[in-house]
């Protein structure tokens, strides 16, 4: 960052070209002052948004017959696909659940095995509360097991879901 800020001041700068065709630029000190302060300043900046990148979102999940309203972390890692449609796949616990739906298998690759199953639902909608965005048509992998261990959220969205 603090080369791409003298960079810019760069402009403002006189120099001095040797015999061996070099170019030496003469700042004041007061230029590497300013330029310290403004990388300082465009550093903070940069730290504020990342600290404060959204993860954890307010969802509510519509089934056929059901309404679920959870919490769900968005999952950077997950790429799921449903394969037929392609539509992505969100993973919520299944004892969310509280009837039976239609389920079928999916087969995924996963870093430790070649191929691993999972039983998917249909979701009608999926709606981020928070943000007012609504996605259709859907699908939702059944985890067997709590995903969070302090039971701060119960589904893992889809990266492609958050832009």
């Amino acid at each position: 960052v603090f080369g791409a800020v003298f960079n810019m001041f760069t402009v403002f700068c006189k120099g001095v070209i040797t015999g061996r065709d070099s170019f030496y630029v003469i700042l004041p000190w007061w230029w590497y002052l300013l330029g310290m302060s403004t990388a300082a300043i465009v550093v903070t900046i940069l730290v504020f948004f990342i600290k404060h990148k959204r993860i954890l979102y307010d969802i509510e999940i519509v089934l056929s017959e059901e309404v679920i309203k959870t919490r769900a972390l968005l999952d950077t890692g997950n790429r799921l696909y449903e394969p037929r449609s392609q539509k992505p796949v969100i993973i919520v616990e299944e004892n969310l659940l509280s009837r039976e739906y239609e389920k079928e298998d999916i087969y995924i690759k996963t870093a430790g095995n070649r191929s691993e199953h999972m039983e998917i639902v249909f979701v009608q909608k999926l709606i981020l509360l928070d943000e007012n965005r609504v996605y259709e048509n859907l699908y939702a992998a059944l985890a067997l097991h709590p995903l969070s261990k302090n039971g701060e959220f119960h589904s893992l969205l889809h990266s492609k879901l958050i832009n």
